[in-house]
């Protein structure tokens, strides 16, 4: 059974709507991840300037030594800066990408990999402090290191046997809760309306209908619990925008989770008497009995 818990409201869940969306959600991510890929490597300088702003003077040289193609070289210089800044999304995803210039594609994997869970352990940080009305601009600061990790989580993927099918589907999945980050993280689209500064003088959102997530058969099977916590925006329009999830749960119950609170229906919060967009943080917890 999986309870629901909103810290702002509740609700009587409705009959599950979560496979639908999350159908629609892996169909759009098969046609991404290859536009995605093809960006990334065709904007090497643009992401290299990107580095710059926060990487160290032999960081930039590992990177400038990968964009010469001397891949032997940038391994030792970017293993060397990783030593000092150990969490550096960018310089992860550069050690993946030289290490493939080499052919060393194991290595390159598990670049890729430190890469992208990099990138994951900063999302859940930096939007863990706050749940007001800048954590979308939070987001857009992290919208670098972001894309980083999403193509490096693209490519350990592509770099992960299939045979190995566990890992597979933690990369697949990786790679498409990372791939969305992103395209979150650069869109400046406001649809969602005013943003409610404070809580004073504002009649909150009223739920009407919340999907309950189910469990998968791998989680089920696997006997895991837990809570997923998200953050998302109920906008002034009365849609679920900008769905982030803070604490993950693998085997497919975070997209059980996303899929359930794009679902859910309410009223939206009014303030001086017309609607307005709040940020709110919705848990579901996963137990079974």
């Amino acid at each position: 059974m999986v309870q629901a818990r909103n810290i702002r409201s509740a609700t009587e869940p409705t009959p599950d709507l979560a496979m639908t969306d999350r159908a629609l959600y892996r169909i759009e991510l098969v046609a991404l991840l290859a536009l995605m890929l093809a960006s990334a490597t065709a904007s090497a300088g643009i992401t290299f300037a990107r580095a710059s702003q926060s990487s160290s003077t032999q960081s930039q040289s590992g990177i400038e030594l990968y964009e010469k193609a001397d891949f032997p070289q940038a391994v030792k210089v970017l293993k060397t800066a990783l030593k000092q800044d150990k969490n550096n999304v960018a310089l992860w995803h550069y050690l993946g990408l030289a290490y493939e210039g080499t052919g060393e594609f194991d290595d390159a994997r598990k670049a890729h990999e430190k890469a992208a869970k990099a990138g994951e352990s900063l999302i859940t940080v930096e939007l863990s402090k706050s749940i007001g009305p800048n954590y979308l601009e939070q987001l857009r600061k992290m919208a670098p290191d972001i894309g980083f990790a999403s193509s490096s989580a693209i490519r350990h993927m592509q770099l992960t046997p299939e045979s190995s099918k566990a890992k597979h589907v933690e990369a697949y999945d990786r790679a498409g809760y990372l791939s969305y980050v992103e395209k979150l993280s650069r869109d400046t689209d406001a649809s969602f309306g005013e943003f409610a500064l404070n809580s004073d003088g504002i009649k909150k959102a009223r739920i009407l209908s919340k999907p309950e997530p189910q469990y998968t058969d791998a989680a089920r099977k696997n006997q895991i619990t837990g809570t997923v916590i998200l953050r998302a925006i109920f906008g002034a329009d009365g849609n679920v925008h900008a769905v982030i999830p803070i604490r993950l749960l693998p085997d497919g119950l975070t997209d059980r989770a996303y899929a359930a609170v794009r679902q859910i229906r309410f009223e939206p919060a009014i303030k001086d008497g017309h609607p307005v967009a709040v940020a709110v943080q919705i848990e579901y917890n996963f137990n079974l009995y």
